[in-house]
């Protein structure tokens, strides 16, 4: 899978794109991959994601914005597993979030990323002010020649999947209902770093993972390593 990262030039490539901030790629996130994959090879473009960092609504709450359920390395790792061959990782700041929406079609859907078939949810905004909807899409498709499709929500036993219910599922400490809305088990990562040596009065050795920013859910977890 080839990751690209900041401002896009101009391709002659085609992709077929979906796009979103995929945070847990849960299985709302992986139907709208498998169906846009699907849909690259049946028309032979490549199979795109667009997505952003640092998540948009850590650029506008800051620290008041929710916990992350996956840093950007393991939401690439599960994107290349769900077969994407390309994913951009546009960078979500001020300039960013001041793009009207019809230049964000005309500059970074078509013209950066070569967009000709687009897989959308129907909430989806986009541009400043989130001016941009499915219909500013719908009209833009017709001046500019490339499909839209659109997907509804996914249920999981009759609830919808959404990271907000990943993430309050985690808070709750309901680690099987946040695997089922996933798809997947929940995992989180980062580098083993020195704690406070309480190891060696507990008779086990914890792992202090480091991490970027304060994880959706808390305590003491017991992991068994396989040998």
């Amino acid at each position: 899978m080839v990751v690209t990262h900041g401002s896009l030039q101009s391709v002659r490539g085609r992709c077929a794109v979906t796009i979103g901030n995929f945070d847990g790629v849960h299985r709302g996130h992986r139907a709208l991959i498998d169906r846009m994959t699907a849909k690259a090879r049946e028309l032979r473009l490549t199979s795109c994601v667009l997505t952003f960092e640092p998540h948009p609504r850590e650029f506008f709450a800051g620290e008041a914005a929710p916990a992350r359920l996956t840093r950007l390395r393991d939401k690439l790792e599960l994107m290349a597993a769900g077969g994407v061959k390309r994913v951009h990782v546009a960078r979500f700041d001020a300039r960013f979030a001041a793009l009207p929406a019809q230049r964000f079609i005309d500059d970074v859907l078509l013209r950066g990323l070569g967009m000709r078939w687009l897989l959308v949810g129907r909430d989806f905004r986009f541009g400043e002010r989130r001016s941009g909807d499915f219909a500013t899409l719908e009209d833009a498709s017709l001046r500019h020649d490339f499909r839209l499709e659109t997907m509804a929500d996914v249920e999981c036993d009759g609830e919808r999947v959404s990271s907000s219910a990943v993430r309050a599922a985690l808070a709750a400490g309901d680690l099987a209902h946040a695997d089922r809305l996933l798809g997947h088990p929940y995992t989180i990562s980062g580098r083993v770093v020195h704690g406070g040596k309480l190891g060696r009065s507990l008779g086990f050795p914890p792992a202090n993972i480091l991490l970027r920013g304060p994880p959706p859910l808390g305590g003491f977890f017991v992991v068994e390593v396989g040998g």
